[in-house]
């Protein structure tokens, strides 16, 4: 049975354990909260760059130099692809990022994932 004398027997046990805890508490809240928001800033922009290209290449669908506009972004544009492969983006954040991003592009899209690349449909 847990005894509270043997636990808090001398003041410097205790005085450790009221100044250390609540500092390591908000040292690992203030980590937790800085990643959370510099993953969701770095997944908005770059979800943002993506619609970007993509918003580029819809724009400029008809002209003869397509390909030349998908190469310069690093875009894989192909007609061979496996539909049945594609699973819904498992990453929570960079999902919402992304629809909201591709939301201000014209026409109807879904970002999908395979085992290697984002595909949008």
């Amino acid at each position: 049975m847990f005894k509270w004398n043997n636990f808090s027997g001398s003041l410097l046990v205790r005085s450790v354990y009221l100044i250390t805890l609540p500092i390591v508490l908000v040292q690992i809240v203030g980590i937790v909260i800085f990643f959370e928001l510099h993953w969701d800033l770095v997944l908005k922009r770059s979800a943002q760059s993506i619609a970007n290209e993509i918003k580029i290449l819809e724009l400029n669908k008809n002209n003869e130099e397509i390909d030349k506009f998908a190469n310069t972004l690093q875009i894989i544009k192909t007609d061979q692809f496996q539909i049945n492969d594609l699973k819904p983006i498992s990453n929570w954040i960079f999902k919402k990022r992304i629809n909201q991003s591709l939301s201000s592009v014209p026409g109807e899209f879904i970002a999908n994932q395979n085992d290697n690349f984002f595909c949008f449909l």
